[in-house]
């Protein structure tokens, strides 16, 4: 297949079936170290591999470098035909399975199997261009679960090849590029606009010399004709499920044998409005529209898809917005009135996916108090919690280290199965990120959310990690210890302190060390426990 790229570089391209469309597929062609034609993004370093490549001379090493999955993009733009089917394939070698390649062809497709280390594999997709123009072909590149991201992940990738595979021409075509099959419209949408392509066909009148025209029927309906390449506009529809479906005949009448025709499906939704997000939450999932008449209260917002939580007295629910219907901006704890939207359910948390953008704040400074759960009960129910803001108290983990983005950790409540929750930490530039996991018990608010079924608790920042040292008993005077500050190390007398743990006056855990070089000039609170587990906190001020 190189051969033939390098042959394709002299002639004038064309749709002819075999050759492969993607520019710079074989990963052959570099200028200055850097891969001619595709782009990538930051999240990923790629270098000219010239030991381990499935065809050619070369091959492009990518080392990920991030755990931010839309941040390793690897792209091109490539010329298709409407109706057209596309078949893509790349040829993937994992150096480890820290992470795997996932096929972009005008939409998500295959991922590659990380557990097959150092062998080359091939994984393929096939689509069917939905209009005439460009679309984006490549690669994303994902983390799992044994990434680290001080080492990052290497995958070499060759041979990127995209095919027409029914290029060479039918006589007669038809295919209709518009509305999108399975289109969910616009609430209140009554005439619809049917725009189609013709291949090879001449569309007239039965006495214009044409070779036919188009017959269509709308829901199964009564046959209609239309005999140009205008076009077609349908009238009068209502909410639901609508079908159209287009045949070309001659100008007997009579369709074309084998039969040619063309068929799309859309979707009018009905708009409901209802009058609380307990409600809402228990909306169809079939493109209905609905409008929340009361006012929500935002909770937690970040950029990753848009996303917002929003809730009221009777319950939460997350607004993923990956297209950013939502223009107006908010800051947490504003009221949200008048939100649209439809519903659905991803990893078993329901989402409203916005369809109209509601404006802005309808109040300020809202205050929400996160209500009391036990682990256990949010365990048994995690729906009946979803999306809200919650407080589990007295929490300890055995987990060591940092917080990471992403990272999920296990925290307990007690000793039982029910007792354990797993703790995210959902938001990659939350304030805790980078900081000591706590070695203490600790009560957590955050967002609650499941993953398949699974409890779980996002904390937003650092003020949702609650230290309970302030107010546990202590088992030495404090007045009898003394702190002093040299060198930016903490200096202890009249205490062999063999643990510590700083916190600020936040209640927030900022250090777990003697050395506070790093910490801010302020007053914080040493809680410290020596080798037969008695404790004391002291307060200590660095200048």
């Amino acid at each position: 297949m190189k051969n033939l790229y390098l042959f394709l570089l002299i002639i004038p391209f064309s749709f002819a079936f075999g050759q492969n469309i993607v520019e710079n597929g074989s990963m052959e062609n570099w200028t200055d170290g850097v891969l001619d034609v595709w782009t990538s993004e930051p999240g990923t370093v790629i270098t000219e591999e010239f030991t381990i490549f499935s065809e050619g001379a070369t091959a492009a090493k990518f080392h990920v470098i991030t755990e931010t999955q839309g941040n390793t993009d690897f792209r091109q733009a490539i010329p298709v035909e409407v109706g057209r089917t596309y078949s893509v394939s790349v040829d993937i070698f994992q150096m480890d399975d820290a992470s795997k390649a996932r096929i972009f062809a005008a939409d998500w497709a295959t991922y590659s199997d990380p557990s097959l280390i150092n062998q080359w594999q091939t994984i393929t997709h096939q689509f069917t261009a939905s209009a005439t123009g460009n679309v984006e072909v490549g690669l994303r590149f994902y983390d799992t679960d044994t990434f680290v991201q001080e080492e990052g992940s290497y995958i070499i990738v060759d041979n990127y090849f995209v095919e027409c595979v029914d290029c060479e021409g039918t006589v007669n075509e038809l295919f209709i590029t518009s509305p999108a099959d399975d289109a969910i419209l616009p609430a209140g949408t009554t005439d619809v606009t049917i725009e189609f392509v013709v291949n090879n066909f001449d569309i007239g009148t039965p006495d214009s010399g044409a070779d036919g025209h188009i017959h269509y029927a709308v829901d199964e309906g009564e046959t209609q004709m239309h005999f140009s390449l205008d076009p077609i506009v349908i009238s009068d529809l209502g909410p639901g499920e609508h079908n159209v479906n287009m045949w070309l005949v001659d100008n007997a009448h009579q369709p074309l044998e084998p039969e040619i025709n063309a068929n799309v499906e859309f979707i009018i939704p009905l708009v409901s409005t209802v009058n609380s997000i307990a409600e809402l939450r228990t909306g169809a999932q079939d493109g209905t529209i609905y409008t929340l008449s009361s006012e929500a209260i935002l909770t937690m917002q970040q950029d990753f898809r848009g996303q917002i939580w929003v809730q009221d007295g009777t319950g939460g629910i997350l607004i993923d917005d990956n297209a950013g219907m939502i223009t107006s901006t908010y800051n947490r704890y504003d009221g949200i009135t008048g939100l649209q939207g439809t519903l659905s359910e991803h990893r078993g948390v329901i989402q409203l996916t916005p369809t109209a953008d509601p404006g802005e704040a309808t109040s300020t400074n809202n205050q929400i108090t996160p209500e009391v759960v036990s682990v256990s009960a949010f365990n048994a129910n995690p729906d009946a919690y979803e999306s809200r803001l919650i407080r589990l108290e007295n929490l300890t983990t055995n987990e060591t280290g940092n917080w990471t983005g992403g990272g999920n950790y296990d925290f307990m409540a007690g000793d039982a199965p029910e007792d354990m929750i797993l703790v995210r930490a959902n938001f990659y530039d939350a304030d805790y990120i980078g900081t000591s996991l706590p070695t203490e018990a600790v009560h957590i608010v955050g967002i609650a959310s499941e993953f398949n079924g699974d409890a779980q608790i996002f904390p937003r920042d650092s003020n949702d990690i609650i230290s309970t040292l302030g107010v546990a008993d202590m088992d030495i005077n404090a007045s009898l210890v003394k702190i002093a500050v040299a060198n930016n190390q903490l200096v202890i007398a009249g205490f062999d302190a063999k643990k510590i743990a700083i916190y600020n006056t936040n209640g927030q855990l900022v250090s777990t060390s003697t050395m506070i070089g790093n910490l801010q000039a302020g007053t914080y609170i040493a809680v410290m426990k020596n080798a037969e587990g008695k404790m004391v906190n002291v307060k200590f001020n660095k200048k």
